[in-house]
Formats: structure tokens, C-alpha cells, sequence
């Protein structure tokens, strides 16, 4: 199995989100996690946008990437969604773990009211949801194998 770490600044929202879409589409052979370079605090609006996906993430945990290095686990891959900065402090990787970099907006710098807001969420939930659903196919490819355990709906609404 896989061991796949998620990471962005605060694991309130973008990597709480690709762990969610991981744990959906892989079927077994991904063990997802989330963390955050801080401490952060779960974000109502991401699982608001979740739950348009019949995705519950309201109890997922908000792990900082300190708990990681304390706990010593070592990760397959470890994806930042964070700024290219901030990815460069992620601790995690060893000579063997391969790192890979999505970068996403910040959902807690988005500015305006509440449907704005959900707006631009579920703008990066796509993205987030598309980049995962490539993570898999990739891995697919390089395995000849299938990961997808579901039918897969693309919305490519958002777009237009």
C-alpha cells in the first residue's frame, strides 16, 4: 500500500480535501493522510463544500506535520498545497519518498461574503478533485492496475 501525506499550511481545507478524494477513489492501495505546517483549526466552509460530494471531513483529524515527524512514519509520497516556500519546510522526506507540488490558493486568505467564499472553495475542491483523481490514473498507468473503486462524475461546469 501507498503511504500518501497531504500537506498544506494550516490542514483546515486544501489537504484535508485531497485526503478525502484520495480515500474515495483509491481503492486500498493509497493509506491517505493530511497535516499542516501549523496548527490550524477545521474550516466549516471546506466541509460545507465536501458534503456537496456526500463527503463528510467535519471529523477528520487537523494533525500538525510535527506529529508526523514525532511518530516517525515514513511516507511514499508526500504532496505539498502549499506555496513553493512553504513546501520546501515540509520535514517528512526521506532520500526514497518522492515530493510532488500542487499549488492552491490559500482558502483562509480568500476575501468577501460567505457565498463568495464558497465560490472560490469549491473552485479549488474541483481543482484538488482533478488533480487527485490524475494522482491515481498515473499510478495507474505506471502499475497497469486500476485504483478507481468508484464511477467517477466529472463537473466540468466550473469551467466555462
Amino acid at each position: 500500500m501507498i503511504k500518501v501525506l497531504f500537506v498544506c499550511e494550516y490542514n483546515s481545507a486544501k489537504s484535508q480535501i485531497a485526503d478525502a478524494f484520495l480515500n474515495r477513489f483509491g481503492s486500498g492501495k493509497f493509506e491517505s493522510h493530511s497535516a499542516g505546517l501549523e496548527e490550524g483549526a477545521s474550516n466549516p466552509f471546506a466541509e460545507e463544500v465536501m458534503l456537496e460530494e456526500d463527503i463528510d471531513i467535519s471529523g477528520y483529524p487537523i494533525d500538525s506535520l510535527n506529529s508526523y515527524h514525532q511518530q516517525e512514519i515514513h511516507f511514499d509520497v508526500i504532496i505539498t498545497l502549499s506555496s513553493p516556500e512553504n513546501a520546501q519546510s515540509c520535514s517528512l522526506i526521506h532520500s526514497d519518498t518522492q515530493k510532488r507540488d500542487w499549488v492552491f490558493p490559500e482558502p483562509s486568505f480568500i476575501t468577501g461574503d460567505q457565498d463568495e467564499l464558497l465560490s472560490e472553495l469549491r473552485k479549488a475542491r474541483d481543482q484538488i478533485k482533478y488533480k487527485v483523481i490524475d494522482f491515481i490514473a498515473e499510478y495507474d498507468q505506471l502499475n497497469h492496475t486500476t485504483a478507481y473503486t468508484e464511477p467517477i462524475e466529472v463537473d466540468t461546469s466550473f469551467l466555462a
